[in-house]
């Protein structure tokens, strides 16, 4: 499976993949995957999914709709972070 998911190509921050996965009806895994090694480093729990970008190490979890807004839940409020190589540091 790791195969075929990278074989797309990486997604954030250079030379990672970003996977998302269900962990049941109210949540997602956010997996953080080396494309180059094939290595997971590391997953993380979100209610909303995340934000990425290939030319960027910012990593938002639980992202603000179109309208700017999230729902009324404090699990599901924005979270932003930086990607160092190893793990995620929260920036707000």
């Amino acid at each position: 499976m790791v195969d075929s998911i990278l074989a797309a190509g990486p997604n954030f921050a250079g030379h990672y993949t970003v996977v998302a996965t269900h962990r049941g009806a109210e949540y997602q895994a956010q997996t953080i995957i080396d494309a180059r090694t094939g290595k997971l480093l590391l997953t993380i729990a979100t209610r909303l999914g995340a934000d990425h970008r290939l030319n960027s190490r910012l990593l938002i979890t639980n992202p603000l709709d179109s309208k700017g807004c999230y729902p009324d839940c404090e699990s599901c409020r924005p979270t932003y972070f930086q990607w160092d190589g190893v793990k995620l540091d929260s920036i707000w």
